[in-house]
């Protein structure tokens, strides 16, 4: 069974939508190369995406806004580890 996790941010004033992009690598996170999906709330459920026990992920969410000039607003790249797989035979 692979370890759930919910990702939360607060989300830009003018934005309509974000870019979560979500991977192991984290270069490719920083350069825009591992979107996993766009969302309308500031949040997403990981757990259909099996994340691996004892990894280390990196993440970024990108503002996309419908009004104010730019229309996109790049996020920092954050990280989170997994903890190790719990023992299933207690």
């Amino acid at each position: 069974m692979a370890p759930d996790a919910v990702l939360s941010w607060r989300p830009g004033r003018e934005a309509v939508a974000h870019e979560v992009y979500l991977s192991s690598d984290r270069q490719a996170v920083a350069d825009g190369a591992a979107l996993v999906r766009i969302v309308t709330e500031p949040s997403l459920d990981l757990a259909p995406l099996a994340l691996e026990y004892g990894k280390t992920y990196y993440w970024k969410v990108t503002e996309i806004g419908d009004t104010a000039t730019p229309g996109v607003w790049e996020g920092d790249v954050w990280t989170f580890s997994t903890g190790q797989e719990p023992d299933g035979g207690l």
